[in-house]
């Protein structure tokens, strides 16, 4: 398979489930899962779909979860993902061909604040995922914006899409960020250090969800958040 797509699980089995069948319309791909100790539901279903899943006993963390999966891929391009979103139909397809432009891509979110940076984009700030339908919404924003894309000095983790190569020179996550918040920024300034360019897919899209672990778990995202950005801050400093 050309895509190797890393992602952790813990618990969640509805949105996992809603995710894993985003995937059956996608370019082939090989799936790991990183099982965080979920339940036994959710073990069930990751377990009976002809995935590659490394089992922890305990929730280990998003950020050493994703290291486990990334030190096994092989495939020419690796994508980070979580389990929290829906891929619109294409999407791994649409997203490889801006790979000819850059080293890493991401789509547009409904949560991205690359987003909205991009305000004559009018669809997207029009976006209501309570009444729009994800599929019509890509659809359109693929019309409007087919081959369109921008470069950014940082790509969120819910879906980043890169050359293997990347991954070789950067190397895996810096496990000091254990949430995961701040990985993704430490991640892209290191590969910016490494020479590699960032691009925004304009005519991509992906749902997500956001926080669903950490709000299942009572954690208090914002304080994460600040933890994370203050541990960065100190590392760049």
């Amino acid at each position: 398979m050309s895509i190797d797509i890393v992602v952790p699980v813990f618990n969640q089995f509805e949105k996992t489930k809603l995710f894993i069948n985003s995937l059956s319309r996608q370019i082939p791909y090989r799936l790991i899962i990183i099982d965080n100790g979920s339940d036994t539901e959710t073990q069930k279903y990751i377990n009976s779909i002809g995935a590659e899943v490394i089992t922890n006993r305990k929730n280990l963390g998003y950020t050493k979860a994703m290291n486990q999966g990334l030190s096994i891929c092989t495939s020419e391009y690796v994508l980070f993902s979580n389990n929290d979103v829906i891929m619109p139909n294409g999407l791994l397809s649409k997203l490889k061909s801006h790979l000819e432009y850059y080293d890493i891509v991401t789509p547009l979110s409904n949560l991205d604040p690359n987003d909205c940076e991009n305000k004559d984009n009018s669809l997207l700030v029009a976006f209501d995922p309570n009444k729009d339908d994800i599929q019509s919404f890509s659809d359109a924003l693929y019309r409007e914006n087919k081959g369109a894309r921008t470069p950014i000095s940082m790509a969120y983790g819910h879906c980043i899409l890169m050359k293997r190569e990347v991954l070789e020179k950067v190397g895996l996550l810096d496990e000091t960020f254990e949430s995961g918040y701040h990985t993704d920024d430490d991640f892209c300034y290191r590969a910016i250090q490494c020479g590699f360019d960032i691009g925004l897919a304009l005519d991509s899209f992906i749902f997500h969800f956001c926080h669903s672990t950490f709000k299942s778990l009572g954690i208090d995202s914002k304080k994460e958040i600040e933890l994370s950005k203050q541990l960065f801050g100190e590392k760049y400093q």
